[in-house]
């Protein structure tokens, strides 16, 4: 099964940075095959760019443990930097691919 999905121009060339500092030559791939940020994505490239968002969201998690004001220690920068992973690229990569792709949200 293939879809067309849309990811904007500047999410893309975000994406792609990520992609290309942590060497994921897979979806370094998948993320040059968006023209105008339109491409026809097989469902295990999309599901591929969800992995992504996920290993993304987790990294920030990592590298900002104090982010969630319910636990203790609390840090407002933890939050901030957390949040603009977890809202920012997260989201949106999987608000586009699964509207193309809703069996692959979960």
């Amino acid at each position: 099964m293939t879809a067309s999905v849309f990811l904007p121009p500047d999410l893309c060339e975000h994406a792609l940075q990520l992609a290309t500092q942590e060497a994921f030559p897979e979806i370094i791939r998948i993320l040059r095959l968006f023209d105008n940020g339109s491409a026809e994505l097989n469902i295990n490239e999309a599901s591929s760019l969800l992995d992504f968002a996920r290993f993304l969201v987790q990294r920030a998690e990592l590298h900002f443990p104090y982010w969630d004001d319910t636990r203790a220690p609390f840090s407002r920068e933890h939050e901030e930097a957390f949040q603009e992973i977890n809202m920012g690229i997260h989201e949106k990569l999987f608000s586009h691919i699964g509207s193309s792709f809703p069996e692959l949200i979960k």
